[in-house]
């Protein structure tokens, strides 16, 4: 759901809402799967709730204020791959796990929806109208 208004709280806390049941699951699955298990329970479950219009209401700033409630839900969920308590930093984790945080997704999605208008690509063999 992305708002009209352009203030995308309510969007993110549908995030975190539809997010909810798959951290309350991760609890209990961390300490049964291994580590490469949940990452692609991440990538599964969580990684497309991350992404889905994140270019509308996403930013590169990590301070904006209706983005921290999202970013501290990611924090907690790369915590719970690792099993880890809750006040661990979770920058040398993400690198650790090679995910990215979230101005970093907001970057990656742009510039890929981006990079074929800017760059174009040419067909080889093709006729030049």
């Amino acid at each position: 759901m992305i708002q009209d208004n352009l203030k995308h709280h309510q969007t993110i806390n549908n995030i975190i809402k539809k997010l909810q049941p798959t951290i309350h699951s991760f609890r209990y699955a961390n300490k049964l799967i291994s580590t490469n298990w949940m990452i692609k329970l991440y990538y599964t479950h969580i990684y497309p709730h991350l992404i889905n219009g994140i270019s509308i209401w996403g930013s590169k700033d990590n301070n904006k204020t209706y983005l921290q409630p999202l970013i501290i839900t990611q924090k907690k969920i790369i915590r719970l791959l690792k099993n880890l308590p809750p006040r661990v930093h979770t920058a040398p984790l993400m690198t650790e796990l090679n995910i990215l945080n979230l101005p970093n997704l907001y970057i990656l999605r742009v510039c890929v929806e981006m990079h074929p208008f800017i760059h174009p690509r040419t067909q080889p063999n093709r006729p030049q109208h």
